[in-house]
């Protein structure tokens, strides 16, 4: 839940509000694949609230992730292709939404990546700049931050799943190759 919170920020352009929550989350996360998805979104909130060795530490670990686990590979590759764009790299752009159609290969689960990539490089290609982070109106910023602290509270006191859960996860090939 708090790692789609953070999504949803960086969907709203709230860069600064989802980086922290993310780098929180990463500490949390122990299913691999969802580590792969974490990361990649941790290097959006970066690259949008200007933290660029956590950008580049978040597109390194995700791209070195992507092959164990192409199922999240899409995902993760759109990431990194609205990273790239908010930092107005239009060759990586470019290349990581393309990677992801390719990856996607027509599959319908992938309706949303589809769209998205489609539009990502329309916007490359006619070189329009991805919003920046901006001033959110009161009512909005309002709304994020008190979900963001309330979320922080959450996080605070998580102790991880069960031990059946862990158990579970770990069976081999439950998620992909690792």
């Amino acid at each position: 839940m708090a790692h789609d919170f953070g999504l949803l920020c960086t969907r709203e352009h709230a860069f600064r509000i989802a980086y922290p929550l993310l780098r929180r989350v990463l500490g949390l996360v122990s299913r691999p694949h969802e580590k792969l998805i974490v990361w990649s979104t941790l290097a959006l909130a970066a690259a949008g609230a200007d933290e660029n060795t956590s950008y580049l530490e978040g597109r390194t670990a995700a791209l070195d992730m992507m092959a164990a686990f192409p199922k999240s590979a899409p995902p993760a590759l759109m990431n990194l292709a609205f990273a790239a764009h908010v930092r107005r790299d239009w060759s990586e752009a470019s290349r990581c939404a393309r990677k992801a159609l390719e990856m996607i290969g027509g599959n319908p689960l992938f309706k949303e990546q589809t769209r998205d990539a489609s539009i990502l490089l329309e916007q490359v290609t006619g070189r329009v700049t991805a919003a920046r982070p901006h001033e959110l109106p009161d009512d909005h910023e309002v709304s994020l931050r008190t979900l963001y602290e309330s979320l922080s509270r959450l996080l605070s006191n998580w102790h991880g799943r069960t031990w059946r859960m862990r158990k579970a996860q770990a069976q081999p090939g439950a998620f992909g190759s690792t």
